[in-house]
């Protein structure tokens, strides 16, 4: 019997899903971004969310622009969420450039800075998967694009004189990185092999799973295999996890493709 969704979440740090953020992770998942509302109201259904909640969820995001209703009773992401989605695809391909010794270095130069103001730049910076060597510098290997920093901030790429582990260590602290990514790679497994069956039972847990994955692999640093090794635990868990996607997402449409027989 596969354990419960709510188990598995408390476990994986996700909090209790909502309309909304049900309705965002589904269609996050999805290519293109976009679902009949039966269909979300299915989902809906999964974690006994009941077709009227669902209804006023979606009906709500898209008076805020988070979703556009389009022909044929469909939903779609707005534009200002396809940026996420695309932060979401990129981390879970990890895709990035052959690594010669070369670093992005982002320094900061207003010297005044509010609270708010010094907080949402932490946020950006860790979106572009940058590292923070002290206050108002911030590095990563220059194995991906530049980072693109708004604001008043210098950003410059060259040979830093330091071991590269040894500042990579500074920067993030690895052998947490690694930890997660051996448990959500346990967690794939076990959900992967329950999903064999065909099971909706088991649905809610590989969604859980899933969210969990996407959002790990969305904000892990993507290093290069010089810095942390050619059997890095996070590179296993993307293909794991690419597994599991295909498999989750074959279970899913099957459940919620007669979505309109099933929910009124």
């Amino acid at each position: 019997m596969p354990s419960d969704w709510r188990e598995t979440a408390r476990r994986l740090g996700v909090r209790p899903l909502s309309a909304r953020s049900l309705v965002l992770s589904t269609l996050l998942g999805s290519h293109p971004p976009r679902l009949p509302g039966p269909a979300l109201v299915a989902v809906g259904a999964l974690f006994e969310l009941g077709p009227g909640t669902m209804r006023t969820a979606v009906s709500r995001m898209v008076a805020d622009g988070e979703l556009v209703a389009v022909g044929g009773g469909q939903f779609e992401l707005g534009t200002g969420l396809l940026d996420r989605q695309q932060r979401l695809d990129v981390g879970r391909e990890g895709h990035h450039d052959a690594w010669i010794g070369e670093w992005w270095t982002a320094i900061v130069l207003a010297e005044r800075r509010g609270l708010a103001e010094r907080r949402a730049f932490r946020a950006e910076m860790a979106k572009r998967l940058m590292g923070e060597l002290r206050p108002d510098v911030w590095l990563r290997p220059a194995n991906v694009a530049r980072p693109v920093v708004n604001g008043e901030v210098l950003v410059v790429r060259g040979v830093i004189d330091r071991d590269p582990i040894e500042l990579a260590n500074t920067l993030w602290d690895l052998d947490e990185l690694s930890a997660t990514a051996r448990l959500l790679s346990a967690e794939a497994d076990a959900v992967t092999v329950d999903l064999t069956a065909d099971d909706a039972a088991v649905l809610p847990r590989s969604f859980i799973v899933s969210v969990a994955i996407a959002r790990f692999l969305a904000v892990e640093p993507r290093l290069p295999s010089e810095i942390v090794g050619v059997d890095w635990a996070v590179e296993q868990l993307r293909d794991q996890y690419r597994d599991l996607e295909r498999r989750h997402g074959r279970s899913l449409r099957g459940f919620i493709g007669d979505a309109a027989d099933r929910v009124g």
